[in-house]
């Protein structure tokens, strides 16, 4: 073979190579065209992130419910016990100055100022029953129409009986002790008002909570409140009646009146209310399956309201027995003592009430429990960060230590000593 034949055969050999690369190339150059496909397939997810905007019109649904949550507003609104007070403490008030001022003075009454009378001792009571009516709920099961129908025979029957047992009782004491107990014969008869008039109260709390299924601590308090309210209304009259009637401490009539009313509507309003409110609810606490069931702490609390209230009424004849019998001094303090307790169970009884309503209240789900101390866990969070949201750096990625070998010595003082060179070394 001659040269020209070597190179001839040396140039096909490289063009043969040269377009089989040529040829083999395009197929791997055209696989990332290839893949293109599952590069979109991103943009078909898209759909997918629309699905939290057809979530939107949900939120809406509070919004729809927002007028059946709100508490009905009726009557005289949430505040209208206080109304019904102002307004009535205002004719009360105008009806006093006109028996005060426009009567001529020095005259005998002789007729009963009755709108006076019957005013104050139901004044109280109304404020106090209207409040107590516009928080009655549907899930309390005690209706409207047999707190009102509890109400009325408090103070019509209720009222009436333990009148006529206290005046039997009363005359039987002063009969028959009068001669061994002395003084003391008042004082030991007040001490029966307690179990009577708390008996005849419990007992009708009993019968018309009989048609109640669903007893509650919460209902009992109501139909204990209502009866309560009634009793307290009938006695605050026959005790207006009494002070207008047979005027004490060298009062007139008018002035008998308003002691009494101060006494009985201003000061003491709700302890016939309270002592019958604490026994309902304990009373229908203690029920199960809608059946009344006899407990320990249901005959305690009933221990407790007799025993208050036969300590109010003995409290009221303290120095009764040691008039003539002792000095002065002695008396006014025993009085400033009988005071004193007194004033104590005014005041104590309603934060007793309070209590336990609030535990009432809990129980039927009005009110969150009370909670001291709460875990870390519970307490409430801020908002969310937005998107994209970086934290900032800490210190020591802003301001990172040096390696130990880098770190200067620290003197006494605690700054960084600086370490001598060479050259400023000082000389010998």
């Amino acid at each position: 073979m001659t040269d020209d034949q070597a190179l001839r055969a040396a140039d096909q050999h490289g063009r043969a190579v040269l377009h089989n690369a040529v040829t083999v190339e395009p197929p791997t150059a055209k696989a990332p065209t290839a893949e293109a496909p599952t590069a979109k397939a991103p943009t078909a997810k898209a759909p997918t992130a629309e699905a939290p905007t057809a979530e939107a019109p949900t939120p809406k649904a509070p919004t729809a419910q927002a007028p059946a949550a709100k508490a009905p507003r009726r009557w005289l609104g949430p505040r209208g016990g206080w109304w019904i007070l102002l307004i009535g403490g205002l004719i009360l008030a105008t009806y006093l100055t006109y028996d005060a001022v426009v009567v001529p003075q020095g005259t005998n009454y002789r007729s009963l100022p009755v709108l006076s009378l019957a005013l104050g001792a139901i004044l109280a009571a109304t404020c106090v029953f209207y409040t107590m009516l516009y928080r009655v709920r549907v899930g309390d099961a005690v209706t409207i129409p047999r707190l009102f129908a509890a109400l009325a025979a408090a103070a019509f029957v209720a009222t009436f009986a333990a009148a006529q047992a206290e005046s039997q009782i009363q005359h039987w004491v002063l009969t028959l002790h009068s001669i061994v107990l002395g003084g003391l014969a008042t004082p030991v008869s007040a001490l029966f008002a307690g179990p009577v008039e708390e008996t005849l109260k419990g007992l009708t709390v009993l019968l018309f909570g009989l048609g109640v299924r669903t007893k509650t601590l919460r209902g009992g308090l109501f139909l204990g409140g209502a009866v309560g309210l009634g009793f307290a209304a009938t006695e605050n009259l026959q005790y207006l009646v009494n002070a207008w009637e047979y005027p004490g401490y060298n009062f007139s009539q008018l002035g008998s009146v308003i002691y009494t009313l101060s006494l009985r509507t201003v000061i003491t309003p709700l302890l016939h209310p309270v002592f019958t409110a604490l026994l309902g609810g304990m009373l229908f606490a203690a029920s199960r399956n809608g059946r009344y069931r006899l407990s320990i702490p249901l005959v305690g609390t009933f221990l407790a309201v007799v025993g208050a209230h036969s300590l109010w009424d003995v409290l009221g004849f303290g120095t009764t027995p040691l008039r003539g019998h002792a000095p002065p001094a002695v008396i006014g303090i025993v009085t400033l003592l009988c005071y004193a307790l007194q004033v104590g169970i005014a005041i104590g009884l309603p934060f007793v009430w309070l209590a336990v309503a609030r535990r009432a209240a809990v129980q039927a789900g009005i009110r969150p429990p009370k909670q001291r101390f709460a875990p870390a866990r519970h307490l409430p969070q801020g908002p969310p960060p937005p998107a994209g949201w970086v934290p900032p750096p800490t210190v020591s990625e802003t301001h990172p230590t040096r390696p130990p070998a880098e770190q200067p010595a620290e003197n006494s003082v605690g700054l960084p000593s600086e370490q001598p060179t060479g050259a400023d070394e000082p000389t010998p």
